[in-house]
């Protein structure tokens, strides 16, 4: 049985090389692949492929979008996502819009190819590298891990976002410096990310902010 795979993918040097090792197996058909490049007006995908494969660990676009796109559409069809490891946090949310697998670039070669195989028999699949973030994490069965934070906690993270700094928090939610300290400690926790930088990573994948 011969397997149809659709690449969608924003980078051209990461979609020749993921051409050359799927046209590697004798069971994959690798149909013409299609650049991501937003605004994204027309339907990506062949409507014989059997898997489309979304690579978006270019960063530059959300494959959350185009998963709606796909899923709307054509709610059947078995969609492999590939991201970056350090969006881990979005797994959930991708399979909760229909995918079918998430993968991370840190996967193998033969874990990639199984996880092809996989989610074309309907099988649901989320990397390795993936689980251990999200089983370390403390939203792993959030959709979103914005959503764990206290309503307090996100006022301090929305202050934080803006570029408020700690003297200025503690002035404008009326509390201490050190409330607000440890309510970005807390966050910080609750997010699994250790800076600011990655934080606002995690906001502007996450909607909390725009880019």
């Amino acid at each position: 049985m011969h397997i149809r795979i659709q690449l969608v993918s924003e980078a051209n040097l990461i979609r020749s090389a993921l051409i050359c090792l799927l046209k590697g197996e004798e069971d994959f058909i690798v149909l013409n692949p299609v650049e991501c490049a937003p605004p994204c007006h027309r339907l990506c995908c062949a409507s014989e492929s059997d898997v489309i494969i979304i690579d978006t660990i270019s960063g530059r676009n959300n494959g959350l979008h185009c998963l709606k796109q796909i899923t709307t559409r054509h709610p059947e069809k078995s969609i492999l996502l590939l991201i970056a490891r350090e969006h881990f946090s979005l797994t959930n949310e991708l399979l909760k819009n229909g995918a079918k697998g998430v993968i991370s670039i840190e996967i193998t070669p033969e874990t990639f190819i199984q996880s092809i195989r996989d989610v074309a028999t309907g099988k649901t699949t989320i990397g390795p590298h993936l689980l251990d973030f999200l089983e370390n994490s403390s939203y792993q069965h959030a959709t979103n891990p914005f959503d764990t934070l206290t309503s307090r906690e996100r006022d301090v993270l929305e202050l934080i976002l803006s570029g408020i700094h700690t003297e200025e928090c503690a002035t404008r939610l009326h509390i201490s410096k050190k409330t607000v300290a440890n309510h970005y400690t807390h966050i910080r926790k609750k997010l699994g990310i250790d800076n600011l930088i990655q934080l606002t990573r995690l906001a502007i994948r996450h909607n909390i902010i725009k880019p």
